[in-house]
């Protein structure tokens, strides 16, 4: 057996965090592609905040994983 210095119940809260701090993200680059289209405009920094949500989405697999090892 091995020992892991790492807490699964901070894990899953990491998971969680990250999970949740890209479903935000996403829905703030939406309202600013909305707002930005009501005024006939767009910005490449909506599609970089788009690419970060996304990231931080498919991090949160990962980190659970992480703490099902732990």
């Amino acid at each position: 057996m091995t020992s892991s210095s790492l807490d699964p119940r901070e894990m899953h809260r990491l998971g969680q965090g990250v999970q949740e701090a890209g479903k935000a993200l996403a829905g703030c680059a939406s309202q600013v592609r909305a707002i930005l289209a009501a005024v006939q405009l767009s910005h490449p920094g909506v599609t970089a905040i788009d690419r970060a949500a996304r990231w931080l989405t498919e991090q949160a697999p990962d980190l659970y994983r992480r703490r099902d090892l732990a």
